[in-house]
């Protein structure tokens, strides 16, 4: 597991199985860590593992760098899907 895997399974952890929300500071700024993370690796696009918006809107599932690892995630599952995208930080992130 390499550093950027770690830390979506820490955020992924934190959210399904301890209920933290999304949509806090901490959590948005560790989803800015594991984007600056797909920077790092020398791509400019994360694949994002989304659930479908089933009355609960949609959920971030998972962020890969690799589109086959995307895909593997989603496969088993028919409410999952995965969209390309370029992530933007929501902080200066400085020097971390």
């Amino acid at each position: 597991m390499n550093d950027k895997e770690f830390l979506q399974w820490i955020h992924q952890r934190l959210q399904y199985k301890y209920g933290e929300n999304p949509n806090v500071d901490f959590m948005i700024r560790l989803e800015s860590i594991i984007a600056a993370k797909c920077k790092e690796l020398d791509k400019s696009n994360c694949y994002v593992v989304l659930e479908d918006d089933r009355g609960w809107g949609t959920t971030v599932e998972a962020v890969y760098a690799d589109k086959v690892e995307a895909d593997k995630h989603a496969a088993p599952s028919n409410h999952l899907y995965v969209e390309e995208y370029v992530l933007h930080s929501h902080f200066d992130m400085g020097d971390i």
